[in-house]
């Protein structure tokens, strides 16, 4: 009897939509240093925008929906990730 546990199939390609960066361990995604367009108050949610960028250039969605739109900021924030890395994404806010 074979004990071997199998993990699947060796990966040696990286995603097509695999983030660029320098390879260094501490490496940044320059998708990170948005420079938000828009900023108001209340600024409570400005601290994610970087990872929120991130995420629109690492998952190109197809589609974004947020709901509960508050100040805005975060929703411009979404919208301006999809401009600045040129998606298809189609953006929608219901508040």
């Amino acid at each position: 009897m074979n004990s071997a546990i199998s993990n699947g199939p060796e990966v040696t390609e990286e995603p097509e939509h695999a983030a660029q960066t320098s390879g260094e361990p501490w490496s940044v995604d320059p998708a990170v240093l948005i420079d938000p367009a828009r900023l108001t108050v209340p600024n409570s949610w400005i601290g994610h925008i970087p990872f929120a960028a991130w995420l629109v250039k690492t998952h190109r969605p197809a589609n974004f929906v947020e709901l509960g739109v508050h100040s805005g900021n975060s929703y411009l924030a979404f919208c301006q990730a999809v401009a600045e890395h040129a998606l298809d994404t189609r953006c929608y806010a219901v508040d």
